[in-house]
């Protein structure tokens, strides 16, 4: 899928040798990828389950802090729906809300996890790094370059 040689680069090679580095220093390394999955009860309605994974993808960003990475590659990803996004909003306290927008407004959750990780307060800004992928696809062929580009961008070139 997008962005999982970039993911795997980082897990066994940059976070493996950081780890090593600040272990000297007695300090542990411990990577967080909202991406990994998130447990859920399915026995909940859909528009819960949704608000529960955006809230989740908060309370990680929370216990990262200071510092945010973002991997982008060519998807915007999935967007909740207003109803789900606001039923997560409730489940916020207050000022962990503080500069989130009211609606979704059609934002990918990736986009909101960037608002709240990084733009939501400047003073996150300094410990955040973005990383955007930028590849000529068209040296790929067809078949691997689905796992980079969603379908309807290969169909456009």
């Amino acid at each position: 899928m997008d962005m999982d040689a970039e993911r795997d680069h980082l897990q066994n090679f940059v976070l493996k040798r950081l780890a090593e580095t600040l272990a000297e220093h007695k300090v542990q390394v411990r990577p967080v990828d909202l991406r990994w999955g998130i447990s859920v009860d399915n026995r909940q309605d859909s528009d819960f389950r949704n608000a529960e994974i955006l809230k989740v993808c908060f309370d990680e960003i929370e216990r990262c802090r200071p510092f945010f990475v973002l991997l982008a590659g060519d998807r915007y990803g999935w967007g909740p729906s207003s109803k789900e996004y606001l039923r997560s909003l409730s489940l916020i306290s207050g000022d962990r809300r503080k500069g989130l927008p009211e609606d979704v407004d059609g934002n990918s959750v990736t986009a909101m996890e960037v608002i709240y990780g990084a733009l939501q307060d400047k003073e996150h800004l300094d410990d955040s790094l973005f990383f955007f992928r930028n590849a000529d696809y068209s040296l790929i062929d067809p078949e691997t370059r689905k796992l980079y580009v969603e379908e309807d961008e290969i169909n456009s070139e």
